[in-house]
């Protein structure tokens, strides 16, 4: 049997050659998939996305700023009396507003009460476009638009979703949840608030929990981007072939063979079981101690000692949850024993450190 992989797929998807590999499909587009608007009524916590310390206008509300701590949001403003709007820019309470978001819905047609648009528990009282009064229903009910009055939530239709950047302040960078290498901002554009993904430098990843880019080794990915042109390109695309993720060192990617000048945009990822990384020359899963591998190479090792790419053969690593903590040397006349995980007077010279 071949080392090599190209080509050599089972009737399952798998490399003939390494059989135990997981793989999961990407899905298609990911890097293109903007998110901008949330269900308000989602149960999720829009604090997942910010690192602590964070002011934001609380989603659904006009007179009310959150903080974010732990992931999760805490009402620390609520604004009223002469200034009873929550400026998202000042992170104060203001008088007046101009954003949309606050707009009321009163308009030269409305008359009696109308649903707020932002909040269904919201409602408006309205005399053509002026806004006589403004409230929310208690008792977890909400404003029914059809009977004109607070109601059961299983009798009402009411969806109300916001855009992100109705609420974070503009230049503050967040999580973007499928693609590591990259983060949100809130920026104007022709006076207009846009939200913009922007791309960390290379080898870095975005850290929620700082709010910056660090190098990809400190953080932790659910979902690893896909490098540039994986596939190739147009001109010369990468057909039927195993490459590495460019992201740990045992992900791959399988690119299928769709046609000559055609690179696959939606290429399958898949990952070496622990005690292999992924060698990007033989396309196969390798013993971890014969494969060079720029990334960390203590992915798939929960705890323990790896050998380390120092030439000499004598350091390892200290890993702890995937990640190195630390990385150490033998004494004199020692060397790292890949296979015993410990330091021995046997000198074997492994390709990864040769």
């Amino acid at each position: 049997m071949p080392k090599r992989m190209k080509a050599v797929i089972d009737s399952k998807g798998y490399p003939n050659s390494c059989m135990v590999l997981l793989v999961i499909l990407v899905v298609a587009g990911i890097l293109f998939n903007v998110c901008c608007a949330e269900d308000l009524n989602s149960g999720k916590d829009i604090c997942r996305l910010f690192k602590d310390g964070v002011l934001l206008r609380k989603p659904g509300y006009c007179d009310a700023g959150i903080e974010c701590k732990g992931f999760k949001s805490t009402t620390v403003l609520q604004c009223s009396g002469s200034t009873p709007y929550y400026d998202r820019a000042t992170k104060k309470c203001a008088k007046s507003t101009s954003d949309s978001y606050c707009s009321d819905p009163c308009t030269t047609k409305t008359s009696g009460y109308v649903a707020d648009p932002k909040n269904c528990q919201g409602w408006y009282n309205c005399n053509g476009k002026t806004m006589l009064k403004s409230g929310l229903c208690t008792a977890n009910l909400v404003f029914n638009s059809t009977n004109k009055m607070c109601d059961y939530p299983e009798n009402s239709s009411c969806t109300a979703t916001f855009d992100l950047c109705d609420v974070v302040p503009n230049s503050t960078p967040f999580l973007h949840e499928t693609q590591c290498d990259s983060y949100y901002e809130c920026v104007v554009q022709k006076s207009k608030t846009v939200l913009t993904i922007k791309e960390c430098d290379t080898g870095k990843y975005f850290d929620v929990n700082t709010g910056t880019c660090l190098p990809k080794s400190q953080v932790i990915c659910a979902k690893y981007p896909y490098p540039k042109e994986v596939c190739g390109n147009t001109k010369l695309a990468i057909r039927n072939r195993f490459v590495s993720d460019d992201a740990s060192c045992r992900g791959y990617f399988y690119c299928k063979d769709l046609g000559v000048g055609k690179p696959d945009t939606a290429p399958v990822w898949g990952q070496c079981p622990e005690s292999k990384f992924f060698d990007s020359t033989e396309e196969a899963c390798l013993p971890r101690a014969h494969v060079k591998c720029t990334e960390d190479r203590c992915d798939g090792r929960k705890e323990g000692y790896e050998l380390s790419s120092t030439s000499g053969c004598k350091n390892y690593l200290l890993c702890k949850d995937n990640r190195t903590v630390e990385e150490y040397d033998c004494d004199s006349g020692t060397w790292f024993n890949a296979l015993e995980g410990k330091c021995t007077t046997d000198y074997i010279s492994y390709p990864t450190c040769a």
